[in-house]
């Protein structure tokens, strides 16, 4: 049919490939065409060292995505997207993980087990408070938590790596306490706390 993506050719074209290491979801799909992408899809690329998904008309990232067992950097940017799977935890050999512009107000505590992880952007979205497992993450490089909705800086984020750079919003400083010892270095940008309550009501 024409208004459907003919996921079909696309796969075959995979396979022709010799070596496939990036690849992008297209902007287009619904959760239909996404869910019908990863069935079909995700065992033929199953090498991918590098995912975007942006701009797709989803609101839940499938639990499949932890069959991507090579996958290095993984960048999320939709909108409508409200859950993250636990199962990226599962992604062992992720390098830089970007979930920026999206709905989700948490993130799972499996992200600890992303012990290769570098780089992790959490921007612009509507975190409230961030998982004490992230300190596990011994080889992070920078974190960037800027215009999300956090209201407390637990004392167990300061065993956050010593080399790791931390850009937040400037109104952070108004709660962490100044009796936490923190080794990482702290940048503070120039925005303002996001209130909860202007999160988008997006039907899923």
């Amino acid at each position: 049919k024409g208004d459907e993506p003919d996921f079909e050719h696309w796969i075959e074209a995979v396979k022709k490939a010799q070596k496939l290491n990036r690849l992008m979801a297209k902007p287009m799909w619904d959760s239909k065409d996404f869910r019908h992408w990863i069935s079909l899809g995700m065992p033929v690329c199953a090498d991918v060292e590098h995912l975007y998904i942006n701009d797709i008309d989803i609101e839940i990232i499938p639990p499949e995505i932890s069959n991507l067992h090579f996958l290095r950097s993984l960048e999320i940017s939709a909108p409508k997207i409200s859950v993250i799977p636990p199962e990226i935890g599962e992604l062992s050999k992720l390098c830089e993980l970007c979930i920026n512009d999206t709905n989700i107000y948490t993130i799972p505590s499996e992200i600890g087990k992303l012990i290769n992880l570098r780089s992790l952007h959490l921007q612009d979205n509507y975190i409230t408070e961030l998982p004490i497992e992230i300190v596990n993450l011994n080889n992070l490089k920078e974190l960037h938590l800027s215009g999300n909705c956090i209201e407390c800086f637990s004392s167990e984020l300061c065993n956050l790596p010593s080399e790791c750079d931390v850009y937040v919003d400037k109104y952070i400083a108004d709660i962490i306490s100044k009796e936490m010892n923190i080794s990482f270095n702290l940048y503070f940008t120039q925005g303002r706390a996001k209130s909860a309550d202007t999160k988008p009501a997006y039907r899923v």
